[in-house]
């Protein structure tokens, strides 16, 4: 294949990963309407007949699963500032730990000082996440 095919097939996925106006859904955290939303922070699957928490918007089904993701806006998941695909901020990490959801392939992977040090400060105190179970 030539290299402008797979150069405009990458693109089209990077650009899928970005914050979008898409559809009349609304984040799965705040219920924002309004905002772009980012599909790929949050992706679960559901056994077919099960039931979905609110928020799950689906995109696959195969072999009896049903496939998708928990749009999230661009005030739970701020774009990145060197790439501009979504970080995945403490409060969505939660979010996604409580209904047992994963992190999605279409986040940025660079480093963010300032929620290192948020986990780090919630980490020491017991808060959030950390909380400790008595």
């Amino acid at each position: 294949m030539d290299r402008q095919v797979f150069a405009g097939m990458a693109s089209a996925l990077y650009n899928s990963y970005l914050h979008q106006h898409r559809g009349n859904n609304r984040c799965a955290i705040c219920g924002d309407v309004k905002g772009p939303l980012a599909f790929h922070v949050l992706e679960k699957s559901y056994k077919q007949g099960e039931d979905t928490c609110p928020g799950f918007v689906p995109m696959s089904e195969h072999a009896g699963r049903l496939s998708g993701v928990f749009p999230v806006c661009i005030r739970c998941s701020p774009a990145c500032r060197k790439c501009g695909l979504p970080i995945l901020t403490e409060r969505v990490t939660e979010f996604g730990i409580s209904i047992g959801a994963h992190g999605g392939c279409g986040v940025c992977e660079h480093m963010h000082w300032n929620l290192f040090i948020e986990v780090l400060r919630k980490r020491l105190l017991g808060l959030g996440r950390f909380k400790r179970r008595g």
